[in-house]
């Protein structure tokens, strides 16, 4: 069912949204803790307006995964997700840490500039017990005979990137790009799509930088 998010309600760059959190008027969230950063996320979008009724998308669902629910809204010809209650997806910034508000920023706005995609922050769902943001991503009509690509495939779509593969990690779906110190994570074919072209699309991608002694383990990995 038609649910209109895109067009009717206000929205923000991520890229835009990290500059204003992080070089505008009030303290820094880089500098502050997991929650105090949310409190600061929530104040901050509570005055750009960018909060968002239940009902704006509630009868278009798809379907819940680790990180979001997903839903579709028709009219906006984009895919609407939303994280769970205080939950922030996944973190690759730290092989123990708990990913914060600015980890998910950073995650999307690298999405966008890798890329090319306009994923977008529409602001948090209002009357919920803890922050849920709501972001919009423009919907890919699939490949009518093959939906996902294979994970070679996904290799040789990420190595265009500078992005090679760490086969021995644990997790068998971690990409580093030593250039750029940059690790993508859950890279399998669930989290990607073939459009109609046939074209690799990634939808679902955890993006970040490593820290230090992170980055040092994955150096070590082959």
């Amino acid at each position: 069912m038609a649910s209109g998010l895109r067009g009717v309600y206000p929205s923000i760059s991520p890229q835009d949204a990290i500059h204003q959190l992080c070089t505008g008027q009030g303290t820094d969230l880089r500098r502050l803790s997991r929650a105090d950063q949310i409190r600061r996320l929530e104040d901050w979008l509570q005055s750009q307006g960018l909060c968002v009724p239940k009902q704006a998308f509630a009868q278009g669902f798809v379907g819940a995964g680790a990180e979001h629910e997903t839903f579709i809204d028709t009219v906006g010809g984009c895919a609407i997700k939303l994280t769970h209650d205080g939950r922030f997806g996944h973190c690759l910034r730290s092989e123990t840490a708990t990913a914060t508000p600015l980890d998910y920023l950073k995650r999307l706005a690298w999405h966008n500039e890798l890329f090319g995609d306009d994923l977008r922050l529409h602001g948090f769902l209002l009357n919920t017990a803890g922050l849920r943001l709501v972001t919009s991503q423009p919907w890919i009509v699939s490949h009518p005979l093959k939906l996902v690509p294979t994970q070679e495939e996904i290799d040789e779509f990420l190595a265009l990137f500078g992005f090679d593969r760490v086969k021995s990690y644990p997790d068998g779906y971690i990409y580093f790009n030593p250039e750029a110190r940059l690790v993508i994570g859950d890279a399998q074919p669930t989290n990607l799509l073939l459009d109609i072209d046939g074209n690799i699309r990634p939808i679902d991608l955890v993006i970040a930088e490593p820290d230090e002694p992170f980055l040092q383990c994955l150096t070590r990995i082959p």
